[in-house]
């Protein structure tokens, strides 16, 4: 486990709120991806056998095994990105090399954010970009300005907040480029959202219904689209695979840009292997002869979960195919994993942001779950929230 992979939801202390209101996609995109969220300053912290306890206020705590930002402590080595160990009602531990003994100065923590820049922005508009210089450091233009949808469209290259070159969907294929669904409620009630990333790729996780996880099976879908980084295929590397998931209709409840089913339109990438061309759309789904289960059918004969022979859990992988026509592997979507069980989102098994122990070679990781999709029982998927993804 390292502190490479961050996450954000609607409940996490000092997280924005997200809602039918102009401006709260990027207020939220700020704090996860740029500047953190959630600061508070220690009464203490001190370092024993190797473990570090910082003591807060009682309104101050953090969630186990997110990644916080220490600043201002002597000994250096107990600042930077930390991973919560343990969580108390005052206090938070992590893993620390700096000898035994209690630190000095003012000492500040937050929620640590994924390591992008803002290089552009304007009155509700925001580019944002990878900090990632092993990575291709695509942007992506974020137009904030109406209450319900957000209007997003990648570029290969920009030299201003509204001036790029190499788009991503192209005006041809999503004229004004693709949306994000704030709220389909259309008012200012906070919604309930989930985001996860590293410093080349996040995905963006509303669940535009609901201001709570809900008691019915269908009540909590999540809409995972991503933007960033994927993981070539081709050993050779693939400088033109960078995705972007969108909707492509304004109020739009569909899935489209959602990793899942397979067919999903609205998952766009630079260009197709090789470079040539521009925008490519596509779709991403499991691994062949492994789909996911829509809407819980068990269409892999793998059974209800957990397993009643071996008690495991099966997962796929998230490819991302060449095109809508060529159905070639070429990436995979780090860190997202889609389960065929049959039973997955029944309340007697795993509920949503519940976390698993990593089956096989994810063992020693935490998957988290979410549904994607409706019904009874519903599909989900899996968030590998320890990492690393790469």
């Amino acid at each position: 486990m390292g502190t490479t992979i961050k996450r954000i939801n609607e409940s996490m202390r000092g997280a924005p709120a997200l809602s039918a209101t102009v401006g709260s996609l990027i207020a939220l995109l700020d704090a996860f991806l740029v500047n953190g969220w959630g600061q508070a300053t220690a009464q203490s912290l001190g370092v024993s056998g190797g473990v570090a306890t910082m003591t807060l206020a009682s309104t101050d705590t953090f969630e186990l095994d997110t990644i916080i930002a220490v600043s201002g402590a002597t000994p250096a080595e107990l600042n930077g990105e930390k991973r919560v160990l343990s969580v108390t009602a005052t206090t938070v531990t992590f893993a620390s090399t700096s000898p035994d003994g209690p630190a000095t100065g003012t000492i500040t923590a937050k929620y640590a954010p994924c390591g992008w820049e803002k290089p552009y922005f304007g009155t509700n508009l925001a580019v944002y970009r990878s900090f990632n210089v092993a990575g291709s450091r695509r942007y992506l233009r974020v137009q904030d300005t109406n209450a319900v949808d957000a209007r997003v469209v990648a570029y290969n290259s920009m030299t201003g907040v509204s001036t790029g070159t190499g788009p991503f969907p192209t005006t041809a294929q999503v004229s004004g480029g693709g949306y994000w669904l704030k709220s389909a409620s259309g008012d200012t009630a906070p919604q309930r959202y989930d985001m996860f990333g590293d410093d080349a790729l996040f995905y963006f996780s509303p669940a535009y219904y609901y201001t709570v996880y809900g008691s019915a099976i269908s009540a909590s879908p999540g809409y995972p689209r991503p933007f960033g980084d994927v993981l070539p295929a081709s050993v050779a590397g693939d400088s033109w695979s960078t995705v972007l998931g969108v909707g492509k209709a304004a109020n739009s409840t569909s899935w489209d840009g959602v990793p899942g089913t397979g067919q999903q339109p609205g998952l766009f990438v630079e260009r197709a292997f090789g470079g040539a061309g521009g925008s490519v759309e596509t779709y991403a789904g499991a691994d062949a002869g492994y789909a996911w289960a829509t809407s819980g059918a068990d269409t892999c004969g793998v059974g209800a979960f957990p397993s009643s022979i071996d008690g495991r859990l099966r997962l796929s992988r998230c490819w991302l195919r060449a095109s809508q026509t060529d159905y070639a592997l070429r990436a995979v979507l780090p860190g997202l994993y889609l389960s065929p069980h049959s039973n997955l989102g029944q309340q007697t098994t795993v509920y949503p942001r519940d976390t698993v122990p990593g089956p096989g070679s994810l063992s020693g990781r935490k998957l988290m779950f979410f549904y994607l999709g409706g019904g009874s029982p519903s599909g989900g998927f899996f968030v590998d929230v320890t990492g690393p993804w790469r």
